[in-house]
C-alpha cells in the first residue's frame, strides 16, 4: 500500500494511484520497531471490513445494496491484507508478489465506492447495466496489467531496491497506465464527495449517514495532502492507519446507528409538500424519516430522533 517509486527525479507512490506527481518517498519493509504497531493496525482494518462485509449479509442489517457493499468490503480487507504483507516483506521478490495481490482489491474500490454511494441517494435510475460495466473497465484493464507487467511494463517501468540501505526499500518507475489510472481514482473519489455535498440540504434526516460516508472519502484525501507534504511522522504513508479509523467508523455506523438500512426515500414534491404528517420506520421500528409537516405537529422531532 505505500511502496514508493520513483521516476526519474519525479517520485510517486505505487499503489495510491490518485496521488498526483511531485512527491519522493521510502518505506522500509521490515517488522521491527516500530512498523509492528503500524503493522497491526493495517492487520485490524482487514478484520474490520471482513466483519464489516459478513455483518451486511447477516440479516441484522437491511443494507440496500448489500451487494456491491459485501464485496467493497472483501476488497478492502484483501486490500489491507496485502499491505501489511508487503510491509512486512524481507525480499524485492515477496513485495512484488504482495504489490500485486494489493490490486487484486485496491483499483475496484473507488467505483464500488461511487458505486454504493449513487445507489444510496437513490440515483439507480442512472447506474444502467452499461454503465456499471464501464465503471470497472480501467480497474479491470489495469489488474491485467499489474499481473504481466514483466512482460510489457506499462504500468511499472521497473520495480527495484534501492542500494545502499540496511533495510529492504523498493522504488519504482511509473508506466502510462499508472497516470490512467490514478485519475480516475481520483475522479471517483471526488464524484462521490461532490455527490454527497450536494445531497446535504436535501436530506437533513440522513446527515449522519452522509456525514460517515464523507469522513470515509475526506481523510484518505487528507492523508495524502499531508503525506505529499512530508509533515507524516517519519515519512510514513498515513492511509494504512487512516483505513482503520474509517472501517472502524463505518462498523460502528452500520451495527449501532443503523446505517444503510433503509435507503433514503426520494424527496420529491409529493413528500415534503404533503398536509398531513408522516413518519417513516424501518423493519425494526425505528424513526428514518419524516416530512415538514411531521415537524411541525411535533416540535421534538429532529436530526437527533432518527434511529
Amino acid at each position: 500500500m505505500s511502496t514508493p517509486f520513483r521516476c526519474g527525479n519525479i517520485g510517486l507512490r505505487a499503489n495510491r494511484p490518485w496521488l498526483p506527481v511531485g512527491h519522493k518517498h521510502e518505506q522500509e519493509l521490515t517488522m521491527g520497531t516500530p512498523y509492528s504497531a503500524i503493522l497491526s493496525l493495517i492487520v485490524t482494518a482487514g478484520v474490520l471490513n471482513i466483519i464489516m462485509g459478513l455483518y451486511s449479509l447477516s440479516g441484522r442489517s437491511k443494507v440496500s445494496m448489500v451487494k456491491a457493499f459485501f464485496v467493497f468490503s472483501m476488497m478492502a480487507a484483501v486490500y489491507a491484507f496485502a499491505s501489511a504483507l508487503e510491509l512486512a516483506s524481507g525480499s524485492l521478490n515477496e513485495a512484488r508478489i504482495w504489490i500485486k495481490v494489493e490490486y487484486l482489491g485496491m483499483p475496484f474500490l473507488p467505483p464500488l465506492n461511487l458505486l454504493i454511494i449513487m445507489s444510496y441517494l437513490g440515483m439507480e435510475r442512472f447506474l444502467k447495466r452499461g454503465l456499471k460495466i464501464c465503471m470497472f473497465v480501467i480497474p479491470a484493464v489495469t489488474l491485467v496489467l499489474v499481473m504481466t507487467n514483466e512482460w510489457h511494463h506499462w504500468y511499472y517501468r521497473d520495480i527495484f531496491a534501492r542500494a545502499g540501505t540496511v533495510h529492504l526499500k523498493v522504488d519504482m518507475v511509473a508506466g502510462p497506465w499508472y497516470i490512467i489510472q490514478g485519475a480516475y481514482t481520483s475522479a471517483c473519489m471526488f464524484g462521490g464527495i461532490v455527490l454527497l455535498l450536494l445531497s446535504w440540504r436535501k436530506m437533513p434526516s440522513y446527515r449522519f449517514q452522509l456525514s460517515t460516508m464523507l469522513i470515509g472519502l475526506i481523510l484518505p484525501l487528507a492523508g495524502d495532502f499531508l503525506y505529499l507534504g512530508g509533515v507524516t511522522p517519519d515519512g510514513m504513508d498515513p492511509i494504512p492507519v487512516i483505513m482503520t479509523v474509517t472501517s472502524a467508523l463505518y462498523l460502528w455506523a452500520l451495527a449501532s446507528k443503523g446505517l444503510f438500512h433503509v435507503a433514503p426515500i426520494a424527496r420529491d414534491n409529493l413528500f415534503t409538500s404533503m398536509r398531513d404528517g408522516v413518519l417513516v420506520l424501518d423493519r425494526d421500528d425505528r424513526l428514518v424519516d419524516y416530512n415538514p409537516a411531521a415537524a411541525a405537529m411535533m416540535p421534538e422531532l429532529g436530526t437527533g430522533s432518527i434511529g
